[in-house]
């Protein structure tokens, strides 16, 4: 991870809240304040079915085996938020999707690698500071390596 590791995460001013209504309260979130010790980010592009897919796979994954202490969020880029917002709705997806309008724009104004699928999932701690990268959704390797941080004292 190099420099990356502890890098705090800029979000930006143009992040909202798509599925705030579909959300419990044990599932709210906020990007600048986080209520939980852990927090497992995974970025995508709103405007891919493929991407759209692996909210669905994170969906299962998650229920199969949460984390202790960890939240679930997603952010979601892209030039429009319709179709995110019809997926959200259709999965009855119960965790937080933030949508920034825009392409790359928060790999780009984190300068995270565009073109490298491994920088879309990372576990950040309260403070907003990336701990791991890693497909977490994708691979179990990743799922074990931020189970440990995670289940560290």
């Amino acid at each position: 991870m190099g420099s990356l590791y502890k890098m705090p995460l800029d979000f930006g001013d143009r992040l909202k809240l798509i599925n705030d209504a579909s959300l419990s309260r044990a599932d709210s979130f906020s990007l600048t304040k986080a209520n939980t010790k852990y927090y497992i980010l995974h970025y995508f592009l709103s405007d891919c079915d493929k991407c759209i897919e692996e909210l669905i796979k994170a969906k299962a994954i998650i229920s199969r085996n949460p984390l202790p202490d960890t939240k679930y969020v997603f952010l979601a880029n892209g030039p429009t938020d319709i179709y995110i917002k019809q997926a959200l709705a259709r999965e009855s997806f119960p965790y937080p999707v933030y949508f920034e309008p825009g392409i790359f724009t928060f790999k780009i104004r984190n300068k995270l690698k565009l073109d490298d699928v491994l920088y879309n999932t990372m576990l950040v701690n309260n403070m907003g500071k990336v701990l791991l990268f890693g497909s977490y959704y994708d691979n179990k390797k990743a799922q074990d390596l931020f189970e440990q941080i995670v289940n560290c004292k």
